[in-house]
């Protein structure tokens, strides 16, 4: 038992130290200074928005970017609530598409926007965010070399006095800073649809969603992994800090729940064998760390304390450099009590998911 400990342990030591390298590379990634402004497109597929339409309206008017060049799509995805109504009294300039009958789901609106969209740059987001003045002129910079295919962008969870969502914002960047850090070492592991840029070329070259339509969740990293393998080169994470989108946190641990069984539901989907590996890594690494626990009363209680200590110690210094980026406040609270909660609720996360179908605005998936 010890040799296995030491050895998972000692993997995992790398794979923290990894992300740690690449996150710190990320940050020092040349921009172009270029002034040139390229026509973008942003799309936000809805569904059953009533209480953000006005939010995210008023967070799009506020863009700083040349009105000429920007084009906003708003497709709605059969909303059952007020949110036509809502919108309808905005009275906005933005053009607002309708999905047919026979055409359901996030991925269906998003291809439709694509459709009809003018511009080469596509930016996609969510209804429930709020985004920074500066967002495209930062996702701009990006596209200035023409070999930059997609732009990974960072998200966060919105500021809140709730000890929830302190828990979810510490476990949000995880996914964010993993995502980014991976992008260094050539794994395209995790993006989020929520601040996401892409030429419509390099879209329509690999099909778009097409293979993973029936999938209810997965459009941006699915997306994000053809567009690596048919660009290899082309994808970069933004991380100037005026790109930075905010996303508001599950106010309820079923809805959490929900969300992620969601998400994990996709893995088994997966064909990208570096990024199964990781997936592998970070899984089979849970239940020794439970098991580790156990060994604190025993004979390797000095060595077992070390390696809690390291790995905390590891993950912490990780997770404050990417708050930092993200605008989170790092405490010590929520990041001690992820540390005891985390591996038990990714392994009950990945089982579950295998049997239970998670619901997202009425639907099942």
């Amino acid at each position: 038992m010890t040799i296995a400990l030491l050895l998972i342990f000692g993997f995992y030591f790398i794979f923290l130290l990894a992300l740690l390298y690449g996150w710190e590379r990320t940050l020092i990634q040349p921009v172009s200074n270029s002034t040139d402004f390229h026509s973008i497109t942003v799309i936000i597929p809805f569904r059953n928005e009533e209480e953000n339409i006005e939010t995210l309206i008023q967070s799009l008017q506020s863009l700083n970017y040349p009105k000429e060049k920007l084009e906003i799509i708003l497709v709605n995805d059969h909303s059952s609530d007020q949110s036509l109504k809502a919108l309808n009294k905005l009275a906005t300039p933005f053009l607002l598409i309708n999905l047919e009958d026979n055409e359901v789901g996030k991925k269906a609106a998003l291809t439709k926007g694509i459709e009809i969209a003018k511009s080469e740059i596509i930016v996609t987001s969510d209804a429930d965010c709020k985004h920074p003045t500066q967002w495209l002129q930062s996702i701009n910079s990006f596209f200035a070399n023409p070999q930059t295919q997609m732009v990974v962008g960072g998200v966060t969870i919105q500021n809140s006095k709730s000890f929830f969502t302190k828990l979810q914002a510490i476990e949000w960047a995880s996914l964010i800073g993993s995502g980014a850090s991976l992008l260094q070492w050539h794994i395209p592991a995790m993006a989020n649809g929520a601040n996401l840029a892409f030429r419509k070329s390099a879209f329509l070259a690999v099909g778009g969603y097409e293979g993973n339509e029936h999938i209810a969740s997965g459009d941006d990293e699915f997306l994000l992994r053809k567009i690596f393998k048919a660009f290899p080169n082309g994808i970069q994470f933004n991380h100037q800090l005026t790109s930075v989108v905010q996303t508001l946190p599950q106010k309820k641990i079923f809805n959490f729940f929900q969300q992620r069984f969601r998400w994990a539901g996709k893995w088994k989907h997966q064909t990208n064998g570096k990024v199964k590996l990781v997936a592998f890594v970070v899984f089979i690494f849970q239940p020794f760390f439970m098991t580790s626990f156990f060994l604190l009363g025993g004979e390797h209680q000095r060595l077992v304390s070390t390696m809690l200590l390291a790995k905390a110690g590891l993950e912490g210094i990780f997770l404050f450099r990417v708050c930092q980026f993200l605008g989170v406040r790092f405490t010590i609270i929520p990041f001690m009590m992820l540390q005891l909660l985390y591996p038990f609720y990714v392994v009950l996360t990945a089982i579950l998911s295998l049997f239970v179908k998670s619901s997202w605005k009425g639907r099942k998936s």
